[in-house]
């Protein structure tokens, strides 16, 4: 009876280690669970402590020792970024700006060189009008011009005076003098002589907008001149598609004779029964094999 109530003791004694263990066990698993987790608070702590340090102004930290901290509130951090937020955000709409004024004015160099470039090529076509012109005058000049020997009135004949004096007279009325009051070829040709240096002023100091539009206008009349041409010919190559189709339409009709023509063909080569046999066999047999193959069985 001693001995077993000593081993129930033993047993009791062993069972309470045991359990004292098993709690020791779990305490010190708390424990370390709660050292991890400070221990992950605290390398938190110093990475933000970094950051604050980095944030820190140099001429300040020179003058004060590395316990002490620039930033005493978290309030401080939340202003400074707040600051930075608003000079970015007045940075942005600056930027923004400066790239629509950039724009604007990009417009407008380009407006200027569109004008520029309308001016130079206006400024063109009215040299090529201007050297136009002036080769017509050369040309009306050289028309104009007298090569044969000058004569003595005395030595001119008569009927050729009696055209110059007509030839004269007619220039003369054209230019709107009053034919009651001619004159004689002289006095005329006087007149003449001014109203052409009258003219020649009249055109140099002429408006070139009225030039344009003088060309513009013969230009229109040259379209519409054009225009009525190629309607012209269309219209008469209509009547002439007209006129033929009528007279095709009035032609006798020309009547077939003899057997129409047939074109050749291969006859088919007969196939024998055993032959078509055989095919529809070999047909069934792939119908067969197709429908075991979609609708049959997937294992055997």
């Amino acid at each position: 009876m001693d001995a077993r109530r000593a081993a129930e003791q033993k047993a009791k004694q062993r069972l309470e280690v045991s359990l004292k263990i098993k709690q020791i066990s779990s305490e010190i698993s708390s424990l370390r669970n709660e050292i991890a987790h400070h221990e992950e608070k605290y390398q938190e702590c110093e990475e933000y402590k970094q950051f604050i340090e980095g944030l820190t102004p140099t001429e300040w930290r020179k003058s004060h020792p590395f316990p002490e901290l620039y930033f005493k509130d978290p309030k401080q951090l939340v202003d400074i970024l707040q600051h930075l937020e608003n000079q970015n955000m007045f940075l942005i709409q600056h930027c923004q700006e400066a790239e629509e004024a950039v724009e604007r004015y990009k417009n407008k160099f380009n407006a200027v060189l569109e004008e520029r470039d309308g001016s130079i090529i206006e400024m063109t076509n009215k040299k090529a009008i201007c050297d136009q012109k002036f080769e017509e005058m050369k040309a009306q000049n050289k028309q104009n011009k007298y090569d044969g020997k000058f004569h003595y009135t005395n030595e001119i004949p008569q009927f050729e005076l009696q055209e110059l004096a007509s030839q004269i007279t007619d220039f003369h009325n054209k230019l709107g003098f009053d034919a009651v009051a001619t004159g004689d070829a002289s006095t005329m040709l006087k007149r003449i002589e001014d109203r052409m240096e009258e003219l020649v002023k009249i055109l140099a100091d002429l408006d070139q907008n009225l030039v344009h539009d003088l060309l513009t206008e013969k230009q229109h009349k040259r379209r519409d001149q054009e225009r009525a041409e190629k309607a012209a010919k269309k219209q008469k190559e209509q009547e002439e598609k007209t006129l033929k189709a009528l007279q095709l339409a009035t032609m006798p009709i020309k009547k077939k004779t003899g057997r129409p023509l047939l074109q050749r063909s291969i006859p088919l080569k007969a196939e024998s029964r055993e032959k078509r046999e055989e095919q529809m066999r070999l047909e069934q047999a792939q119908r067969e094999a197709d429908q075991n193959l979609l609708f049959g069985p997937i294992w055997d």
